[in-house]
């Protein structure tokens, strides 16, 4: 009788082979190979059903683990992809190109990018409406803190002026 997936839950592990492997956490044995990188995996997310990859091509990837299905296949990023995160709305995707970026995951479309270019982004995390962005700029170390809410409302909130790349 086969193990489901969830049973003991999934470890899932990045390669320098370009494949994401999960493996079932007792037994240590490999339930599948998710192909579609063409480098290095560096970037994992995992929730209940939905494994996200970023890899050293760029791209992010979105696989269902209940089909072992590619749901989405972003090319994100001109260079390697350092972090992401994402819920049941986005994804935040940073790059080694400088670039923050959101996307929506039911779609895959790319939505905005978060902050003005920098040298690099090292790390994207947010909650609700909001998002930090750390990242080297200037030969420094940035951490800024975006909204999500639309322009107009932030405008209403803080006063005139621009408003998309206050930093903190």
């Amino acid at each position: 009788m086969p193990i489901p997936l969830f049973a003991f839950g999934p470890l899932v592990q990045g390669t320098s082979t370009s494949y994401a492997v999960i493996r079932i956490l007792i037994r240590r044995e490999c339930i599948a190979l998710l192909q579609g990188h063409t480098s290095l995996v560096g970037q994992l997310q995992l929730t209940d059903d939905i494994l996200t990859t970023g890899g050293s091509d760029g791209r992010i990837i979105v696989f269902n683990l209940a089909t072992m299905n590619c749901l989405e296949r972003l090319c994100a990023h001109d260079n390697s992809v350092t972090c992401l995160q994402f819920d049941q709305r986005f994804i935040l995707s940073g790059g080694n190109d400088g670039r923050a970026k959101v996307w929506d995951i039911q779609t895959g479309r790319f939505l905005r990018e978060l902050t003005r270019p920098c040298e690099s982004v090292w790390r994207v995390t947010f909650k609700d409406d909001r998002a930090v962005v750390l990242c080297q700029r200037n030969g420094g170390t940035a951490l800024e803190i975006i909204s999500f809410r639309p322009e107009d409302e932030i405008r209403k909130s803080i006063g005139e002026g621009d408003v998309r790349n206050r930093s903190v």
